[in-house]
């Protein structure tokens, strides 16, 4: 767990040389977000398929370049997926060169070694978002560890994690299954947990 705790501290300071320039914080009337010193209104898009898994086949400049181009202005950003079959997924097809925070080999990651190459493009992806008025939301940890997906997941201690089960990792009602999707007040604390997830 430490381990997890030293990413987001690492994290934390990558980001923290462009946040004087791109921080986000909320008007003087409360009513709106500012950015660069104007009122602005957040619409984003949420990439949890390409940046990481495509690696340096993702073009992130011109991904960038089309939602500036398109008025989008916030990118919530998913740091890594657990590993996937990518040459059975439609919306890839191949075998992509995956970028990881941490070195990969063997079969294994190496959660004590931080893969420089993947924080550098991360800095390169911010700075060219910023460039082009993009608030970069990054989501620090990857929770979805459902069913097959945690066989695969760097936190696995079978690929050199830390947890032998998912349920280490996250509580859920069902490993297995979607939620609901009508929210019930009623449901058990791991439901509701699950849902939110």
């Amino acid at each position: 767990m430490k381990k997890l705790y030293y990413l987001i501290a690492v994290t934390f300071l990558i980001l923290l040389h462009p946040l004087q320039s791109i921080a986000v914080t909320i008007s003087s009337n409360g009513h709106w977000l500012k950015y660069k010193d104007k009122n602005v209104l957040l619409v984003g898009e949420s990439h949890t398929q390409g940046w990481q898994q495509l690696g340096r086949d993702f073009d992130q400049y011109a991904y960038i370049d089309t939602l500036a181009h398109f008025g989008i202005n916030v990118l919530h950003l998913w740091p890594f997926m657990a590993k996937q079959n990518q040459t059975g997924d439609a919306r890839i097809g191949y075998d992509s060169p995956e970028i990881w925070p941490w070195t990969y080999s063997g079969g294994k990651f190496n959660l004590d070694e931080f893969n420089e190459d993947y924080f550098l493009r991360l800095d390169s992806l911010i700075s060219y978002a910023d460039k082009k008025n993009i608030v970069v939301m990054y989501q620090f940890f990857d929770g979805w560890t459902k069913s097959s997906s945690f066989s695969t997941h760097p936190f696995n201690a079978a690929l050199g994690g830390p947890l032998s089960a998912n349920t280490q990792f996250v509580e859920l009602a069902n490993y297995n299954a979607e939620m609901e999707e009508q929210y019930s007040a009623s449901w058990a604390r791991q439901q509701k947990h699950q849902y939110f997830l």
